[in-house]
């Protein structure tokens, strides 16, 4: 029997478990693994959301600005701050407050332990943790691509691993998790909440047209497919023994 369908969204109970897994593994990979959670919440792009600077945080309208700087399209865009968003924005924002502990890759030695600090002077919201102290001072170094988030491939590695595992899914088997996944997912959500209503949709996945929406992002999870066939087949019962 098929541990999943393959269409290229989460089914929304591995959707629920993908957030509760980087929720798990936050300590792990600070900023990565909240990254991911935004772009679940929000359906930013990976690039988009890693450069978000805190100043695009518009608290007294409730926005989160894309710049034309950020955004893949070139337009100045936003995002409305909902309150699942505000309580992830402020859980990432706390991120400073915390420390962080790498491990190598034997899992067992700790190299280093330090807080995260240092975050509180760089103008990212999503920062690097492989800064070079020494260089903080300097304004340019401070508010350079270096400084910020810019990868989060061993977050999904591991997301992928923990989730395999919770689900019971064999380490040979293949298990398909990835940031552009949640993009699409997110879509499909739009799609769900909107009754299909693209029109309304595109304002929230920031999709240039109905038509790349429709043809590109939106799909159906095994359960639905499985509902919708039941219902065709009231339609089509002619078949006798």
């Amino acid at each position: 029997k098929p541990y999943k369908y393959r269409l290229k969204i989460f089914s929304d109970d591995d959707f629920k478990l993908l957030l509760k897994v980087c929720n798990d593994l936050s300590h792990r990979f600070p900023w990565q693994s909240d990254a991911i959670v935004l772009q679940a919440l929000t359906g930013l792009r990976r690039q988009e959301c890693f450069k978000l600077k805190k100043s695009h945080l518009d608290w007294d309208h409730k926005e989160i600005i894309i710049t034309p700087g950020v955004s893949k399209t070139g337009d100045e865009e936003f995002i409305p701050i909902t309150k699942p968003i505000e309580t992830c924005l402020k859980n990432i924002l706390d991120i400073s407050n915390r420390h962080f502990t790498y491990r190598g890759k034997d899992k067992q030695k700790t190299f280093r332990n330090y807080p995260l600090s240092y975050a509180k002077h760089l103008p990212w919201l999503f920062c690097s943790t492989q800064v070079m102290s020494k260089k903080l001072l300097n304004k340019e170094y401070r508010e350079s691509s270096k400084t910020r988030l810019r990868s989060d491939k061993h977050c999904w590695l591991a997301i992928r691993d923990e989730m395999k595992k919770r689900l019971g899914i064999p380490d040979t088997e293949e298990y398909l998790c990835s940031s552009k996944m949640l993009k699409k997912t997110f879509a499909h959500k739009c799609q769900t909440a909107f009754k299909g209503r693209s029109d309304i949709s595109k304002r929230h996945t920031r999709h240039k047209s109905q038509e790349i929406l429709e043809g590109t992002y939106d799909g159906n999870t095994r359960q639905e497919k499985h509902e919708s066939a039941k219902k065709l087949a009231k339609v089509i019962d002619f078949v006798k023994r």
